[in-house]
């Protein structure tokens, strides 16, 4: 049998070689070529320049009570704390820090030798300035520091000052009130006539210490607008800004009905979301609260459509926003392409790293990275583009066990699944069968199998056909693809494992990828109300 199915297969090379020539291979771009690192911006002979200027910087720090040997300097990005530069503290606790290049703004830490203790300092576009403060007041570094040279981390300090007191007043009030509370727990439910006095006296220290408290967290929260007002175009402000809720009317706005519209509310959320932060402030990537990541996750997920379109829309305002700030811009763009390439909702994950990787990484503006990244990243979005959710999928053209060619676009019918599988995996053979029992309670309506079975399997195919006939209702074909007609195209349906399946609908549009086999019914299901109440709304 197989010497046959040989012979017929070599028989049909000469009847499909004029057809071949009809159908020529795929063109795939050669990014690394086409787009070579640091055209965007002009830093063509720097593929692995990190975002700093070139420049001095010169930050020296004074600590009494420091003993001698190695300290740091650390920056906050993302939700970890990383190595800037190293300094040598001498005998009288005094480090330098000095480098060639400047650094990106942002919270800093200094941390001491030991990296037991440190403390936190503003990275601006002044970085010549010294630091002097003591290690006598239990970890409280900016009550005694001065600084000079740098009115931002002068600022700062006097803020943390501020915010020192009131952290102090609120802990002692806390744990008066948390006495007082416990003191009246231990009356009894129907005090006597003294208890009842002595119970109403506590109540009304407790009801003082109260207002004490709400005073001194009004207070303390003040403290962030009343910087804000004084020192607007410091770093500390910009953040400070970021961090603050939306502002939004607490009316709920009326419908056209008259009646309250919630939609419209988080609209107007949604439309003053960004308004707080200043994309052009590069420090936000260097946050302690990592404020553009959690600001991203919640507009992404609670605000933005989960579909490409909404996604991809979003996120290129967005980019376009943080144009004026190098930073920002990067970190947009990467954290984008990777939250969502990483995405489990399907069609997504494939849709919005293609529109990213074309419009940014394939067009020179990921200048972060390496030519070998590009070209490997624009080659993988271009083979997912042919079988994005929406899209016509390539057409096939493979050989049945008897080395017949069997056309994918052939098949009629409502539903067409192709599967891409191999005969020696144990994941496979749980879910072709499984695939099967769903494909026979729907049998009737029309549903097809498009079974292609990898390449280099040919024998081990063969026998599992033999031994489970009943799926030879499908279509089932063989990755033998030298000679047979649109063969190339299974580059673009970029299958990298197996068991890997496609839904088509009855114009061979991809509706589902990756799917899981036992999620199929019922995302049919849904995709068939949706569809439904679309021709409603027409």
């Amino acid at each position: 049998m197989q010497k046959h199915a040989s012979a017929l297969f070599l028989s049909l090379v000469a009847t499909f070689s004029g057809l071949l020539a009809q159908y020529p291979a795929p063109v795939v771009t050669n990014w690394a070529e086409k787009n070579p690192v640091g055209i965007y911006p002009k830093l063509k002979n720097a593929p692995t320049w990190d975002g700093r200027s070139p420049g001095n910087y010169r930050i020296e720090i004074r600590l009494k009570g420091m003993q001698p040997g190695l300290v740091y300097l650390a920056d906050h990005f993302a939700d970890a704390k990383y190595l800037r530069d190293t300094a040598v503290a001498d005998k009288n606790g005094v480090a330098v820090f000095t480098g060639t290049k400047r650094l990106q703004r942002g919270m800093y830490l200094f941390v001491f030798n030991g990296k037991s203790e440190m403390f936190e300092l503003v990275i601006d576009d002044d970085q010549d300035f010294i630091i002097t403060t003591d290690t006598s007041w239990n970890a409280d570094f900016y009550s005694k520091m001065k600084v000079e040279g740098h009115e931002g981390n002068a600022a700062f300090a006097e803020y943390n000052k501020s915010r020192r007191v009131y952290a102090e007043k609120r802990y002692y009030l806390t744990q008066d009130l948390r006495a007082l509370k416990d003191s009246i727990g231990k009356f009894p439910e129907k005090p006597g006539k003294e208890q009842k006095v002595a119970k109403t006296s506590l109540e009304k220290q407790m009801s003082a210490l109260e207002k004490q408290l709400q005073a001194v967290d009004i207070k303390n929260n003040e403290l962030d607008s009343l910087y804000i007002l004084k020192y607007p175009k410091h770093y500390l402000s910009k953040f400070l800004l970021a961090v603050q809720e939306v502002d939004v009317p607490r009316e709920i706005p009326l419908g056209k009905d008259g009646k309250p519209d919630s939609m419209g509310a988080v609209y107007r959320y949604k439309a003053h979301f960004w308004d707080k932060v200043d994309l052009c402030e590069d420090g936000l990537i260097r946050s302690p609260y990592n404020v553009l990541k959690k600001k991203i996750d919640e507009y992404f997920d609670n605000l933005v459509t989960p579909v490409v379109d909404s996604i991809a829309y979003e996120a290129d305002r967005l980019i376009a926003r943080a144009g004026c700030s190098l930073e920002n811009e990067k970190y947009l763009i990467w954290y984008i392409t990777n939250k969502f390439e990483t995405s489990k909702i399907m069609c997504i994950e494939d849709g919005v790293f293609v529109h990213m990787a074309k419009k940014y990484y394939c067009q020179g503006r990921a200048w972060w990275c390496d030519s070998a990244t590009i070209a490997k990243m624009c080659e993988g979005a271009d083979r997912m583009s042919h079988t994005l959710c929406g899209t016509q999928a390539p057409d096939l053209q493979l050989f049945d066990t008897a080395g017949v060619p069997k056309r994918l676009f052939a098949l009629q019918a409502p539903y067409t699944f192709v599967i891409f599988w191999d005969p020696t995996c144990g994941h496979c053979q749980k879910v072709v069968p499984e695939l099967y029992s769903t494909y026979l309670r729907h049998k009737n309506e029309g549903w097809k199998v498009y079974s292609i079975a990898s390449r280099d399997k040919e024998k081990e195919w063969r026998e599992y056909l033999q031994k489970h006939p009943e799926i030879k209702e499908w279509v089932n074909v063989c990755k033998l693809e030298e000679n047979s007609l649109w063969h190339l195209n299974l580059y673009n349906y970029n299958n990298i494992s197996n068991p890997t399946i496609f839904i088509l609908d009855q114009n061979k549009k991809v509706i589902a990828k990756k799917i899981d086999v036992e999620k199929i019914e019922e995302f049919l299901k849904n995709y068939e109300e949706v569809e439904a109440r679309k021709k409603q709304l027409k």
